[in-house]
């Protein structure tokens, strides 16, 4: 994985990786939709979740630095996240009891994302010597990209609105 590297300090470098990085932007975008579609809660749950997990994962990147890239499991990530937006999959769990069904489902793919992810992006922000602030530039760019596709599919309440979300994902 290369990292973009802008001049403005690892902040930005960080910031704008995730931006410009499709391998990072676009399972990122397919789960903030797909748990957008599926309530507030669940967005917001999985938002603090995705966030937490990359910012591990990138921590563990940094401090143990191997794999720089696998766009064969990106690929597959997006695929089925794409596929479970176009299908508008709900998460639901049949175990009697649970608060808040989707939530289970949303968090474990979005640890499950931000781990890996996390991990690739750190040791990636290790070999460009870009450490901490690199990796602060990237989990922010996250949490608002993430923020703010998943308030999108969250305000759509009409029919139509979730077609054309689900349509616009492919």
């Amino acid at each position: 994985m290369m990292v973009a590297i802008t001049g403005l300090g690892p902040f930005y470098d960080g910031l704008s990786h995730f931006v410009l990085t499709r391998e990072d932007l676009l399972p990122a975008l397919a789960l903030a939709l797909l748990v957008g579609l599926n309530g507030a809660r669940t967005g917001r749950t999985t938002l603090f979740g995705l966030s937490a997990a990359w910012l591990g994962g990138g921590l563990a990147g940094l401090a143990w630095p191997t794999v720089t890239s696998v766009p064969a499991l990106t690929i597959v990530s997006f695929l089925v996240l794409g596929a479970m937006v176009a299908a508008d999959q709900r998460l639901r769990l049949a175990w009697p009891g649970l608060a808040w069904p989707g939530l289970a489902w949303s968090v474990g793919l979005a640890v499950l994302l931000g781990g890996v992810n996390g991990y690739l992006n750190g040791s990636a922000m290790a070999g460009a010597k870009l450490g901490l602030a690199g990796l602060a530039g990237i989990v922010s760019a996250l949490f608002v990209t993430v923020t703010l596709a998943a308030a999108l599919a969250v305000t759509q309440r009409a029919p139509w609105a979730h077609i054309a979300l689900r349509a616009a994902r492919r």
